[in-house]
Parts: C-alpha cells; sequence; structure tokens
C-alpha cells in the first residue's frame, strides 16, 4: 500500500436543467481523472472556478458517490469500504455544513470524537491542545452560530485533526484567515506531519503562492481534467518555466489567465 490516496478513470455527471421542468441534459464535473498521491506528500490541486476540485475532494472523502470510476483511500476503496476508508482520512472542506450550530465549540469537537469512537480522556486532551494551537481556545465554549468564517475554518482543521487520520484533505483552506491565521494554520499542519513521514495532505488552492510554499506535487485541474501533474520542480523542466504563474499559464492554455486580476498580501486573487 503505496499510495495515501489513488484514483483510477473517475467520472462524475450531472443531469440540469436551465429552468424548472426543462429538459435536462447532462453537465460533466469530472472526466477520467487518474491519480495517485504518494504517502508523506503534501499535494496541492490548482483550477480556476467550475474546474471540478471540490467535486473531486467531496469525492475523495465519501461525500458524493462517482459516476464512473474508482478511488482508493490508504489502500480503501472509497465504496466498497466506506467505513475503513472514511476513518483514515480527516476532511476540511471549504462548504461545511456538518457542525451543530447551537452547540459551542468545544462542544461540537467533542460530538465528533464520540462518533469516531476516540478514547474520551485521550480526545479531550488533545481538544484542548488543537484549540490552543489554532487559537480558539478564547471561543471554544462560544456556540458555532457565531463563529467567524476563519474560526469555523480552523475549527473544522481541529476536528479533522483530531482523530489522527493518515491523509488530510482540505478545500481552499485558508480562504477565510488573514494572513497570520493562515501561517498559523500551515504550521499546525506542519507540527502534525513532523516526524511522520507516512502522514498525507491533499488540498486545493487559488493561491499560487501557498501551493509554491506547502505542496511537494501539484495538478492542474481545469474542464474536469487533469492538464498536469507532477513535482513543481519537474513541471518547471517540463514545461520550462521557472515562475509558477507562467507556469500556471502554460499548462492550461489560457493565454493571459484573465481570470488572475493581481496579486494582494503575496496572494494570487480571482
Amino acid at each position: 500500500m503505496n499510495h495515501a490516496l489513488s484514483i483510477s478513470n473517475l467520472y462524475k455527471t450531472y443531469q440540469v436543467s436551465p429552468r424548472p421542468f426543462g429538459r435536462k441534459t447532462v453537465y460533466t464535473a469530472l472526466a477520467g481523472i487518474s491519480l495517485d498521491i504518494g504517502r508523506g506528500e503534501a499535494f496541492a490541486l490548482l483550477g480556476p472556478n467550475g474546474a471540478g476540485k471540490t467535486t473531486l475532494l467531496k469525492i475523495v472523502c465519501g461525500l458524493i458517490k462517482p459516476t464512473g470510476g474508482t478511488v482508493a483511500v490508504n489502500g480503501y476503496d472509497v465504496l466498497r469500504e466506506e467505513i475503513k476508508a472514511k476513518q483514515s482520512i480527516g476532511c476540511c472542506l471549504e462548504s461545511e455544513r456538518s457542525f451543530y450550530y447551537r452547540l459551542s465549540g468545544r462542544q461540537n469537537l467533542a460530538f465528533f470524537a464520540s462518533l469516531d469512537n476516540l478514547n474520551r480522556k485521550e480526545s479531550t486532551a488533545k481538544m484542548d491542545a488543537l484549540l490552543i494551537d489554532l487559537d480558539l481556545a478564547s471561543v471554544a465554549d462560544m456556540p458555532f452560530m457565531h463563529y467567524s468564517s476563519g474560526q469555523r475554518q480552523r475549527l473544522g482543521l481541529a476536528r479533522a485533526l483530531l482523530k489522527d487520520p493518515l491523509l488530510i484533505v482540505l478545500d481552499e483552506p485558508t480562504k477565510s484567515l488573514d494572513p497570520g491565521a493562515a501561517e498559523n494554520f500551515w504550521q499546525v499542519l506542519a507540527n502534525w506531519r513532523a516526524g511522520k513521514p507516512e502522514r498525507t495532505v491533499f488540498f486545493s488552492t487559488h493561491s499560487l503562492d501557498e501551493a509554491e510554499s506547502h505542496a511537494t506535487s501539484l495538478a492542474f485541474l481545469d474542464e474536469g481534467r487533469i492538464k498536469a501533474c507532477g513535482s513543481i520542480e519537474e513541471l518547471r523542466r517540463l514545461f520550462k518555466q521557472g515562475n509558477l504563474r507562467d507556469l500556471y499559464r502554460k499548462v492550461l492554455d489560457k493565454g493571459g489567465m484573465d481570470w488572475l486580476v493581481g496579486k494582494r498580501n503575496g496572494v494570487y486573487q480571482a
């Protein structure tokens, strides 16, 4: 079992209608994705809005089912071995809806720890440490409904790390965070991976700087297809581009990449 994540010929289609009760057409979100991520990698998924990044991550996390193809998480098929696959993965998605709004952050973590059958004493100690590390201790007993978007994102990471999974999946993890909180977010992940070569991170991002700083390998996804995949250095050599932004343009063949309108606070903004 050499791969943390193995995806083969993955398809996802939807039936959509432009108007109520109108004729339905087939929309293809993912069109034959194949991807292997080795253990210990930090792997970034890049691509414009609508490329299929979130759909891919949700299938990996077992939240939606593929139309065709296979996905194996730490050797477990996400459809045939769903429970084992989910036990070995931690997910922190940008469209998180599973927290209970009337419970506090601490109560939410305790609830999900019980669902994962974690030892109560050990999970409580770990929960307290994560709340401190992610700068949530001061709001730990506040109802989740009063959390800011950034606090919700950080609580999502705390929940994902609580069961100490082999693979963490993150969807635009620092989108709602200020620069200081974003730096701390990645530091917590670095501490989690330190000394544990089998721990793997798979994340999507629109930030080219973030991908370059925190990924060892990356894939460019566009129109439901992977346009290129490999280590950053391999892709630079292959496409003869030293700058990640120029590499991005060339790989996706989008000319001026007009959806990248500039750089603010070190992050390219869509």
